[in-house]
């Protein structure tokens, strides 16, 4: 079987519905709107202000200057679903602290490449909350596989069993390490 470099493959950004991303100048995205005129108005002053930021998420605001009227305003990521009791992460910043522990490089790594793009830091506090996150995620999802494993193997032995009696009393599973110390997902499961 012959595997497609990744430049013939189909371009996944194009078929996915969910967030997807690219980086962009804050000038080049402010030209946009340097010559869209305004609704009430109808002058050429429509502005796009960066407000707050989170990480790699920040909030726009499309204002008018001449009639001060607010058009929209929106963050650069969705929200997550929230799973402590902390703040729901953006989509974006548990994406990339996914991507620099999948290439082991922390927030180290964030910081020099935010230094090199010349955009605001992901602060350390929001690298770690982000972690704690995906820890969680993931302890949930092995979870779930452990569990289906195990009542599938349950089934498995009782359908065997001739009395109907469930007999199977102990599970051993084994989990490939290797990955558990940089705080991330093992790479396999072995249910024996």
């Amino acid at each position: 079987m012959q595997e497609k470099s990744v430049l013939e493959q189909e371009n996944v950004a194009d078929t996915y519905d969910g967030p997807s991303y690219i980086i962009v100048d804050k000038n080049a995205l402010c030209d946009i709107f340097k010559y869209t005129l305004c609704g009430i108005c109808n002058q050429s002053t429509l502005k796009l202000e960066f407000g707050h930021k989170y990480g790699f998420s920040h909030q726009l605001k499309l204002v008018c200057k001449t009639c001060s009227e607010q058009k929209m305003e929106c963050f650069t990521s969705p929200r997550l679903e929230k799973k402590s009791n902390t703040s729901a992460p953006f989509d974006v910043n548990v994406h990339a602290v996914q991507a620099f522990l999948a290439i082991s490089g922390g927030q180290a790594s964030v910081e020099e490449f935010c230094m090199f793009l010349n955009m605001p830091l992901m602060s350390s506090k929001t690298f770690n909350e982000i972690k704690c996150y995906i820890n969680s995620v993931y302890s949930l999802a092995s979870q779930t596989v452990l569990n289906y494993v195990h009542n599938s193997v349950q089934n498995a032995y009782s359908k065997l069993n001739q009395n109907g009696s469930n007999t199977v009393t102990d599970i051993a599973v084994s989990f490939d390490g290797t990955r558990l110390t940089e705080d991330t997902h093992p790479k396999s499961v072995l249910a024996v």
